[in-house]
């Protein structure tokens, strides 16, 4: 699936600004609530995951009283980078479980965003679902909970356990070599800029926030693309987000009042120009 300039700035931007804080890579479960025993068996399974690597693993029973738990549900699901789908009859005839979360999912997941990792929990026909291209767990489909097909209760949920470690590592070697390069991509997303290339640029910014969330460059520079793609709503988030994760940098605040300036919001843009004018002149004298 590719996008244009337009759909990546405006369709895709609430994926980046979804847990901006969170350190640690989010692994997400989804599953029935009549599977919950099961998940639960599981997870108990992947807790020295957590121990020994930089990984949350998360269901929506960590959700605290009083949370919108459908937000917070999907706010968790667009930040994972491994998507676990824990697959029964119980999940295949959920509305919830099946449009809201693994329909999310997959398509995170050609986005090149997450990875989805179904787990076949007992036997369905999960052939028909739209997940059944992928790579599924335990081997060849093999349900958990097919005793017949397994040693011990044991073996299915060492798999699993080493399989989702295998994914892990992966993952988490990627990241790494990809902070190692978030420098030059944005220095060469910046080139595209300057080439007028909004397309390939736009790409690269959003790499480098999703290696770094935290990224006031990447989105100080997202938002001088919106005001060329006349996309004036989207430039403002950008700007504002910049100006959040660096609040000293004077450039961030001009641009921003430049932005309502031309809305002709005259006392918002003079609000921001005596910022930018004062960090500008602390800067000055150091």
């Amino acid at each position: 699936m590719i996008f244009t300039c337009e759909q990546l700035l405006e369709n895709k931007i609430e994926l980046y600004f979804t847990d901006m804080k969170e350190k640690k890579m989010s692994v997400f479960f989804a599953y029935s609530q009549k599977d919950i025993k099961y998940l639960n068996k599981i997870r108990t399974d992947l807790i020295i995951l957590e121990r020994t690597l930089a990984i949350e693993i998360w269901c929506d029973g960590k959700i605290l009283p009083g949370e919108n738990w459908n937000k917070r549900i999907l706010d968790k699901l667009y930040a994972s980078k491994i998507i676990l789908l824990l697959i029964s009859q119980h999940f295949l005839a959920s509305d919830y479980c099946y449009n809201e979360e693994m329909n999310r999912a997959l398509e995170l997941h050609k986005m090149g965003k997450t990875t989805v990792l179904p787990i076949i929990l007992k036997d369905c026909c999960w052939q028909l679902a739209p997940f059944s291209n992928l790579e599924v767990i335990p081997e060849k489909g093999t349900p958990i909970l097919d005793s017949k097909a397994w040693n011990n209760k044991r073996e299915p949920l060492v798999q699993i356990t080493k399989k989702i470690h295998e994914v892990i590592q992966q993952k988490l070697k990627e990241v790494s070599i990809l902070n190692k390069n978030s420098s030059k991509l944005l220095e060469r997303a910046i080139d595209f800029k300057s080439d007028e290339n909004y397309d390939d640029a736009v790409k690269l910014l959003l790499k480098i926030i999703e290696i770094d969330k935290n990224s006031p460059e990447a989105f100080h520079e997202l938002g001088l693309i919106s005001i060329q793609m006349d996309q004036i709503n989207l430039a403002k988030k950008y700007l504002h987000k910049a100006v959040e994760l660096d609040n000293q940098n004077f450039e961030y605040f001009y641009d921003l009042a430049e932005v309502y300036n031309n809305e002709k919001k005259i006392e918002i843009a003079k609000k921001y120009y005596e910022i930018s004018l004062n960090l500008y002149k602390s800067r000055k004298k150091k």
